[in-house]
């Protein structure tokens, strides 16, 4: 979509207007470091608000986006994007994601360097990108060292991870092997313990588990967890405690948990 002129722009339907308007803030986010080029998008945007207040027939939704030019002010924050763009996705009744609009960059802030612990996780079969995607920025935030994808693991070459990961498989270490049995015996070969994420009865609590360095975290398919033979391979079995009625986690939410909890032991 380029520049509309004021004519063109009120000629159209107020959906397609809110669309442009939209379109318009999410190309502000994308070149925010380049001052010349978010000044350039931005007056677009300020433009489109202020050209919807003439209209008479504007919807009272409509009418309250119209209010948001206010927001446009030279010192405006990067985030304050969000203030604009939250209104106008739905009223258009869109179901934005998170890898959907806006960069997960914030430029607002300064970058700082990344910390990792001895810690690598395993993902043996697993059949979701959006899990595997999600495992990545996990393994980003929380220091992960390397991420080892097994089997018919997607990696970061597939759309759908790169959908999920906003960018962490630029700072997260990755492999893929197609055999489980020789990545076993390189970690063991490195001395790192490997301990299973599962949910069985011979498994011990994350509560009572004392994580040793360095570690090697196994996480099985979503529906069929680790094969017997894998899990015979183990050092320990851990399982997170539950509540409820279901007896297990997403396999990204569980990964998330049970890295935290390692950190917060070894205070990294």
């Amino acid at each position: 979509m380029g520049e509309y002129s004021k004519d063109i722009f009120l000629s159209l339907t107020e959906k397609r207007r809110l669309e442009i308007l939209l379109s318009a803030v999410q190309k502000a986010e994308r070149v925010w470091p380049d001052l010349a080029l978010r000044e350039s998008f931005l007056k677009n945007v300020k433009n489109y608000l202020l050209w919807l207040t003439e209209d008479p027939q504007l919807s009272l939704q409509g009418q309250k986006i119209s209010h948001l030019f206010r927001l446009l002010t030279p010192r405006m924050e990067q985030r304050t994007l969000f203030d604009i763009a939250v209104p106008i996705e739905r009223t258009l009744n869109l179901s934005i994601k998170e890898d959907e609009f806006l960069n997960v960059t914030n430029y607002d802030q300064p970058e700082k360097p990344r910390v990792t612990l001895p810690l690598v996780i395993i993902l043996d079969h697993l059949r979701s990108a959006f899990n595997v995607g999600s495992i990545f920025r996990s393994a980003d935030g929380l220091g992960i060292e390397h991420l080892y994808l097994v089997g018919y693991t997607p990696t970061p070459l597939d759309p759908g991870v790169l959908k999920t990961t906003m960018g962490s498989e630029r700072s997260v270490a990755w492999s893929h092997w197609d055999q489980m049995d020789i990545l076993i015996k390189d970690l063991k070969t490195k001395n790192y313990h490997l301990v299973a994420l599962e949910t069985l009865p011979e498994a011990i609590t994350l509560g009572t588990f004392k994580a040793p360095k360095p570690m090697a975290l196994f996480l099985g398919n979503e529906r069929f967890g680790l094969d017997q033979k894998i899990l015979k391979q183990m050092d320990e079995i851990v399982s997170i405690e539950m509540r409820g009625i279901k007896n297990s986690l997403n396999v990204a939410n569980a990964m998330s948990i049970f890295s935290y909890e390692v950190s917060r032991q070894w205070q990294i």
